[in-house]
């Protein structure tokens, strides 16, 4: 009976043995674990470092931690913040994957998104942890630049709004300026009409006026070339008279010599000198006087 005690003893010393062996066993394999990821990480080998560190990451923080980090400088963010929700400080660390995925976004939508998601998580860790300082710290600093961002958007947003303003604006004035123009071609266009309509009215009464004084100056050539052809005909009618009336003398009694003395004869002849001179001077007046235009055709 005194030997059960002993058994039990032995039993209990031999467990206790077993598990310190397991433990320096198990911290042997994650200390070789870490060495092997470390080793890759310092060779960039990013990959195989998550592959090694990956293998037994959940039981050690460093391993989980070092995984999540290497993750992170291969980009796969998303994969960090899923490492890093077994961390103690995994407010802090997954608020700074947000941070980094919105640095990594080209479109400020996406990066405002992902900076609001780093907020967020440095607000809940300070919930749990009031006095953690470097989560105060990135608080402060991501909520200065989101305030940044948004005054810029809006910023940008008012500017958009004024150029639209000053487009519509332009463009309004631009129709304005187009229609007064339109306006000033069509009234230039229906005062030339109108000018080249005067002009042409001018130039066809010009034209009339100048037809009308070429008829009235042919109609005066005509009425001249009238005058002296009636007027050579009359003179040439009182020609013949003359010629008539002094064959007419000289067949009349008195025109007999054989019945009138020299004397008589001479007499006679001057007379009919003297008014063949009357004559002629009287038809020479009287042509004068139609070159003139001032005697009637008739008038002797």
């Amino acid at each position: 009976m005194n030997k059960l005690p002993f058994i039990s003893g032995a039993l209990i010393i031999i467990a206790i043995i077993a598990m310190f062996s397991l433990k320096e066993d198990n911290k042997k394999d994650i200390h070789d674990v870490l060495m092997k990821g470390n080793e890759s990480f310092s060779m960039n080998r990013f990959e195989e470092a998550i592959q090694t560190y990956d293998a037994i990451s959940k039981e050690d923080i460093r391993l989980l931690h070092n995984s999540s980090i290497a993750a992170l400088n291969v980009g796969k963010y998303e994969e960090e913040i899923g490492f890093l929700k077994d961390l103690e400080d995994h407010y802090l660390q997954r608020g700074n994957v947000f941070f980094k995925l919105g640095q990594q976004r080209d479109d400020p939508a996406e990066m405002l998104k992902n900076y609001k998601s780093a907020l967020e998580q440095y607000r809940l860790g300070i919930i749990e942890n009031p006095k953690a300082l470097d989560l105060k710290f990135n608080y402060e600093y991501v909520k200065n630049i989101i305030d940044k961002i948004e005054e810029q958007q809006k910023q940008e947003s008012k500017n958009k709004e004024d150029q639209e303003g000053q487009k519509d604006q332009q463009s309004k004035e631009g129709q304005e300026d187009q229609q007064d123009q339109e306006g000033q071609e069509n009234q230039q266009s229906e005062e030339e009409k109108q000018s080249q309509e005067e002009q042409q009215s001018q130039e066809d009464k010009q034209s009339q006026e100048e037809k009308q004084s070429q008829e009235e100056q042919q109609s005066q050539e005509d009425q001249q070339n009238k005058e002296d052809q009636q007027s050579q005909e009359d003179l040439k009618g009182q020609e013949d008279q003359t010629d008539q009336e002094a064959q007419q003398d000289q067949e009349s009694p008195f025109g007999q010599q054989s019945e009138l003395t020299e004397e008589e004869q001479e007499e006679l002849l001057q007379i009919l000198q003297i008014l063949e001179q009357q004559e002629k001077e009287s038809l020479k007046n009287n042509q004068e006087v139609q070159g003139q235009g001032k005697a009637d055709p008739y008038d002797w």
